[in-house]
């Protein structure tokens, strides 16, 4: 579902991603831990298309991502809830994804939000989630 194939990334001249790969199948649910300055946060923002990678590929679906913008990356139906931000601060971890999760889309002449699909999860208090499955529903 989520193929990552020899990324390197950098800020500026100081590389801190070097040749990592990762493979997230369907409906796993994946958390990226380590020590701060490991790389968590350059990872979640090559995924995203915040940061382009400068060797290796990312793909979702088939489709590589690596080179698209943001906004086409979310469009395909990854996105993330950063931990510790409180961007809905009284919604629950599953609110919050659904909620992140939403594109807004055009269809005829009206304006829409199309829901995803997601799997029951329940709620938790788990600090931080970072999960692929969440495909919008197709028209």
């Amino acid at each position: 579902m989520l193929t990552i194939d020899g990324i390197n990334v950098a800020y500026g001249k100081v590389q801190v991603l070097h040749d990592l790969s990762l493979n997230v199948k369907e409906n796993e649910i994946v958390t990226i831990i380590g020590s701060n300055g490991a790389g968590k946060t350059t990872t979640l923002n090559a995924i995203m298309g915040a940061l382009k990678p400068t060797k290796g590929r990312i793909e979702f679906l088939g489709k590589r991502m690596d080179q698209l913008d943001s906004n086409k990356i979310v469009a395909s139906g990854i996105s993330i809830v950063p931990e510790g931000r409180r961007v809905f601060p009284d919604f629950s971890v599953y609110e919050n994804l659904l909620t992140g999760a939403c594109v807004r889309r055009m269809h005829a002449s009206a304006d829409f939000i199309k829901p995803p699909m997601v799997p029951s999860i329940g709620k938790t208090d788990i600090a931080s989630i970072i999960a692929f499955p969440w495909i919008a529903a197709s028209s």
